[in-house]
């Protein structure tokens, strides 16, 4: 393999690492990256319509938890919905949800039954909005690069 070489001119490279100096900043991109975040937990947390309920045997209501032929029993829901969070770190967004079964809803062992219900994976959601993501990335970092963030 031949190495790259390239010639700058010392005012670029002195510019280059000025924005490069500026990336290594927290705030810089922190934005960009909480937009990110915030725009993939708000598809997330999108539910599929509800399935219609039954009143013979066990079934689940939504926002409630599992009930018994119609016997009201105590909420065991902890509101999927509500759990979502997103935290900011300097190089990456951290986006997920508390409740102790969103992994079998939302993650990587999802269950079929909930695939087949119309609840998606988060990993799903995150590579469907990347490219209107990445773009937001993009913008900013030419911002930095023009001197203007």
């Amino acid at each position: 393999m031949t190495p790259l070489q390239m010639e700058i001119e010392p005012a670029s490279l002195a510019r280059l690492k000025r924005a490069m100096d500026k990336l290594g900043r927290p705030d810089v991109m922190e934005g960009v990256l909480e937009t990110i975040g915030k725009a993939i937990k708000g598809k997330a947390r999108h539910y599929p319509p509800a399935r219609p309920r039954r009143t013979v045997g066990w079934w689940y209501e939504r926002g409630y938890g599992w009930q018994l032929d119609g016997v009201r029993r105590e909420e065991t829901s902890e509101h999927l919905g509500d759990r979502w969070y997103v935290k900011v770190f300097p190089s990456y967004t951290e986006i997920g949800n508390t409740a102790t079964y969103a992994g079998w809803v939302h993650g990587d062992v999802q269950r079929y039954v909930h695939e087949k219900q119309g609840w998606r994976k988060l990993y799903d959601v995150a590579m469907d909005e990347m490219p209107a993501l990445l773009r937001a990335a993009a913008a900013q970092c030419r911002k930095i690069w023009e001197g203007k963030a």
